[in-house]
């Protein structure tokens, strides 16, 4: 059963710091002191943009005047000769409130910089980074052709061709953790699957949207993560402080979430915008190619009750058996809404499946049906800022009632930290929704 937490009442200083991950020390110290005062901390404001299956960005507002205990020194700016912050240079951001652990948010290298030097006003520095996914937005010199390879050797060699393995980026693996840590391993264990046969990565392809196709094919997540995300005022930094991994996994959305972090309307959940999609949704996905070394045609039909698509919507254990809403998957709600108009016709795809053998050609159907039907119910919404809310997380919204509580797929975060405070915008997934029949009866008013 998941456990779930909320927000709490905690939250009433947050804090946020940028750390050079290659001394660890707060970006905007003074050499002289490890410890920064208020007025060396030059950060004005943060922004992170967590996203899976693309790089995600870190963009920073600095302070760009020297200064020393508060008083001014000369020559006035801090960052102009490109030292302290340098194009390349690998920044951690981490966020906290009061005395809690912090908890880091990205590893970024500096891709973009950009000075401000207004009439009136302090000088400010906008640092602009991209995690280590970045490393792959690269293409290839030549055509790189893979015969009888899978696709773990395959992103193995995408990261040695495009020297990402040597700035830093190595691959988590195929086998989840023995603790079921999923910093340490993917959560879901990839299937078992055979050589493939042929796949070539073209040179007018960059690495990662190469990676990127085939995690679309498999329905697998792309995205890179710390190794631990937890670090202490109190400890040295230890040696794999900045440790990152490239994640290349089966999706996460269809294991069973072990913690659930709650939102609920009136309490923290500031905003909520859902949207339904309904009509274009398919109802199934049509396989058709042939077998590898024969010339025997193969199909099969891949179904919303099939067990691999209901695996992805996932049901709030913690609602007592005698308040459960009925929980409908995407394509009963189509058919639900639909037939007043009669029998909903069919929204059927046909796949060809070329070059792939049976296994891979049913895991592109399964990735097909799940992509259509998790357009059902999309939401965009904020709460105050959670350094824990994170995209490949479940979260369970509370407080609006059927069709909309209940459990969503984070895809997508933005964690702001400036002179408002610290907020967390989210987007969410769900590829069905409670049954809205089970609304709570309108009360008269009296």
């Amino acid at each position: 059963m998941a456990a779930t937490s909320n927000p709490g009442t905690k939250l009433f200083a947050p804090q946020a710091r940028l750390v050079d991950a290659n001394t660890n020390k707060v970006v905007g110290t003074t050499p002289e002191r490890s410890a920064p005062s208020g007025a060396d901390v030059d950060l004005v404001s943060a922004r992170v943009t967590l996203a899976l299956n693309n790089v995600c960005q870190l963009q920073v507002v600095l302070n760009n005047h020297r200064n020393d205990r508060g008083r001014p020194l000369f020559p006035p700016w801090k960052y102009n000769n490109l030292a302290q912050i340098r194009f390349g240079q690998r920044l951690r951001l981490d966020m906290r409130y009061g005395a809690d652990p912090w908890s880091k948010m990205i590893l970024a290298r500096v891709t973009d910089l950009q000075f401000g030097f207004p009439q009136s006003g302090a000088a400010q520095l906008t640092v602009i980074g991209e995690d280590l996914l970045s490393l792959l937005k690269t293409k290839p010199d030549k055509n790189q052709p893979y015969a009888d390879r899978n696709e773990d050797f395959i992103v193995g060699d995408v990261l040695h061709r495009s020297k990402a393995d040597t700035l830093g980026l190595k691959f988590i693996g195929t086998t989840p953790d023995p603790k079921g840590d999923p910093l340490k391993g993917p959560l879901v264990a990839w299937p078992e699957l055979q050589p493939l046969r042929s796949l070539t990565h073209n040179n007018q392809t960059t690495y990662l949207a190469f990676l990127q196709g085939i995690a679309e094919r498999m329905d697998f997540e792309l995205f890179v993560d710390f190794t631990e995300r937890l670090i202490l005022d109190s400890e040295t930094p230890p040696d794999h402080a900045n440790t990152v991994k490239l994640h290349f996994e089966p999706a996460r959305s269809v294991a069973a979430p072990k913690r659930v972090l709650d939102l609920v309307w009136g309490r923290d959940l500031i905003e909520f915008t859902p949207r339904f999609k309904m009509w274009e949704l398919l109802t199934k996905v049509e396989i058709g190619g042939t077998k590898h070394g024969t010339r025997a045609p193969y199909r099969a039909t891949i179904e919303p009750g099939d067990a691999a698509i209901t695996a992805d919507l996932q049901e709030d254990p913690t609602v007592p058996a005698d308040r459960k809403v009925t929980l409908l998957g995407a394509a009963d709600v189509r058919k639900k809404f639909f037939d007043d108009e009669g029998t909903a016709a069919p929204n059927a795809e046909p796949l060809s499946t070329a070059n792939l053998d049976p296994d891979r050609a049913r895991l592109m159907g399964i990735a097909t049906l799940r992509r259509s039907l998790r357009e059902a119910l999309t939401a965009e919404g904020s709460t105050i800022g959670v350094p824990a809310l994170r995209p490949g997380m479940y979260v369970c919204i509370r407080g609006l009632y059927p069709p909309f509580d209940g459990l969503y797929y984070v895809t997508q975060t933005v964690h702001t930290f400036d002179g408002n405070g610290y907020r967390t915008q989210f987007s969410l997934r769900r590829p069905g929704m409670l049954d809205p029949t089970q609304y709570p009866a309108t009360k008269a008013s009296s």
